[in-house]
């Protein structure tokens, strides 16, 4: 054991040092690159989806009837207004100025 101590520089010691960081450089760029392209692969599937969604929405749009957006409106509106029966008393719904 003291002649493997003995041989071991400072100058072997700085090179294993040296090349462990090297090491551990290239495996963090090839993770790092591998990351890069599944995040590509990712966005360019979410794209086609939103566009299928968007697609859709635009079919459905044309096809809204005033009954419909009456029902919607009406919806909004209770949700709104049991949100604020629920604050406790006094509190109220903050506006922006815009739209006082």
């Amino acid at each position: 054991m003291n002649d493997l101590a003995a041989e071991r520089t400072t100058f072997v010691i700085a090179a294993e040092i040296n090349m462990i960081a090297h090491q551990t450089k290239r495996i963090m760029l090839a993770g790092t690159i591998e990351i890069g392209r599944r995040l590509k692969d990712f966005e360019k599937k979410f794209q086609v989806h939103l566009t299928k969604i968007l697609l859709n929405l635009g079919r459905e749009h044309l096809a809204i009837s005033t009954n419909r957006l009456r029902r919607e409106l009406l919806a909004a509106s209770n949700v709104l207004l049991n949100y604020q029966r629920s604050l406790p008393d006094g509190q109220q719904i903050e506006r922006p100025e815009e739209y006082v």
